[in-house]
This record gives C-alpha cells, sequence and structure tokens, in this order.
C-alpha cells in the first residue's frame, strides 16, 4: 500500500504535468496508476497541498 506522502506526490506529478479540469478525472488518472482512492479522500489530499481551480482556465493547479 503506498503512503500518504507518496500519494500526496502522485497528486502534485499530475497536477503539475496533466490538464486536469474535476476531481473524478484525478481520481480516474489514478485509477490507472493503481491508486483507487474516493472524491473525499482526494479533495482533503488537495486541500493539504494546495491544489486550487483556476478561475480562468478551469484547470487545477498548485504552486508548489
Amino acid at each position: 500500500m503506498m503512503k500518504k506522502k507518496e500519494r500526496l506526490e502522485v497528486i502534485k506529478e499530475l497536477v503539475t504535468t496533466e490538464a486536469i479540469e474535476s476531481q473524478q478525472e484525478l481520481l480516474d488518472l489514478l485509477d490507472e496508476r493503481g491508486m483507487h482512492l474516493t472524491q473525499a479522500t482526494i479533495s482533503r489530499d488537495m486541500n493539504e497541498i494546495g491544489i486550487i481551480k483556476k478561475g480562468e482556465t478551469g484547470y487545477y493547479k498548485t504552486d508548489l
């Protein structure tokens, strides 16, 4: 099982390299990598990382 720190790193990498418009899209990308998470978990992780949705583009981003 992947540790939380590793999971957060994968999420950060995806958000910085992919054009992700929804949490479901992020969940699908994580699922493809064998990480089966709930929407609640991904929402908490995104808040912890500091991922925000950019208004003008509609894509998620992080400054980290």
